[in-house]
């Protein structure tokens, strides 16, 4: 028997607190709360970021098509996706930290969200970050790693969170990446068999990065679990073994409305075809509580290949590119490009101390950050 798909709340406050909550079912277990799909919420902070868990473990889910049902094997069973796209508040923050301590950018990266008039109308620092390259976003994930590891007063120090993105395939500390300009090809990861630079989804270290590929598809494609499909087949399938109802490719993640039970229009979950960025979280949220999926910025992951794309959509493109099955082209050759679609939404992996224990060293990341960005 397939196992339902388990999806725990990491809620990060001003940064990224790390909370979990119990698994969603929609099949009418009364001890099971329904998604949270809600069009007028925002996250109690404006500035905040916030994750949720999504539990792999077992989970078999729609991938690159709408007829075989595939998996995540990481071995340590779930990965921290975040709630909402990096703002600029946090970019600023970290980055200029960064320059001092041994990290260099792209020159000119990383503005406060885009409008087409070339000013900052309407701008400010809750909009997402964007200008930014595929290389930038690997830099800024290892300085925020190293930003948390140097202002955790609270925790022990035997306990930091690893790097991630390394430059050789030995993964030594001399090797962690710190500079854009300085990427040649994929950057190497820590896995249970070994150190790759293929298929981020088996990565082991607990520091930031960005999704791969099969992790933000399965955020983007998870509907819920039902006993009665609730919708028709063009919208969703749904696994008979399991309940687990998945988008189809040609959807947008979170266009259900299953509050009211009906379809939103893509304005409603998607910020597209406009003259600028908006705020993270302006629109409603797709079944995992996950804002801007659809729309706002085209966000950056790794394929199993190794590969840079971006999915999602942008602000400045039409509703169509916000389906799920819609990527952009390959960014890895591209030397340092960037655009004002391009934006980062953060992923991590569970710290692996964690599974055995009570309180895991996640609840402790959320208490450190939350003193770190008071």
């Amino acid at each position: 028997m397939k196992a339902v798909l388990k999806v725990q709340l990491i809620i990060l406050v001003f940064c990224f607190v790390l909370l979990a909550c119990p698994p969603i079912n929609n099949g009418g277990d009364n001890n099971t709360p329904t998604p949270e799909v809600n069009p007028n919420s925002t996250p109690a902070l404006p500035l905040s970021v916030q994750f949720k868990e999504v539990v792999t473990d077992n989970v078999e889910f729609l991938y690159q098509n709408d007829s075989f049902y595939e998996t995540i094997d990481n071995e340590l069973g779930s990965f921290f996706i975040a709630k909402c796209e990096l703002n600029f508040k946090i970019w600023k923050t970290v980055i200029d930290w960064a320059m001092i301590n041994g990290y260099t950018f792209t020159d000119g990266c990383g503005t406060m969200g885009y409008n087409n008039n070339g000013t900052t109308e309407g701008l400010d620092d809750s909009h997402p970050v964007t200008y930014i390259s595929w290389r930038d976003a690997i830099v800024f994930s290892n300085a925020l790693t190293d930003y948390y590891n140097k202002h955790n007063d609270n925790y022990s120090k035997n306990q930091d969170l690893d790097f991630v993105f390394y430059s050789d395939s030995s993964c030594d500390l001399e090797d962690i990446i710190k500079n854009a300009s300085a990427i040649s090809g994929n950057p190497y990861f820590k896995t249970g068999g070994g150190n790759i630079n293929t298929n981020l989804s088996l990565c082991i270290s607990d520091g930031f990065r960005i999704c791969s590929e099969r992790e933000w598809i399965m955020a983007a494609r998870w509907v819920g679990n039902y006993t009665v499909k609730p919708a028709a087949d063009e919208i969703m399938s749904m696994d008979s073994d399991t309940g687990n109802c998945w988008y189809k490719q040609t959807q947008m993640s979170g266009i259900y409305d299953s509050e009211n039970n009906r379809l939103f229009q893509p304005g409603e979950i998607g910020v597209f075809d406009q003259d600028s960025t908006s705020s993270i979280a302006s629109k409603a949220a797709n079944q995992l509580g996950l804002y801007d999926m659809a729309g706002n910025c085209d966000e950056f992951i790794f394929t199993d290949g190794g590969g840079s794309y971006a999915k999602g959509g942008a602000w400045m493109f039409v509703s169509d590119t916000g389906r799920i099955s819609r990527t952009s082209s390959d960014y890895t050759n591209l030397n340092f490009y960037y655009n004002r679609a391009n934006g980062i939404r953060l992923a991590k992996s569970p710290s692996r101390d964690a599974l055995n224990s009570d309180l895991s060293i996640d609840s402790q990341v959320q208490q450190n950050l939350n003193d770190m960005f008071k």
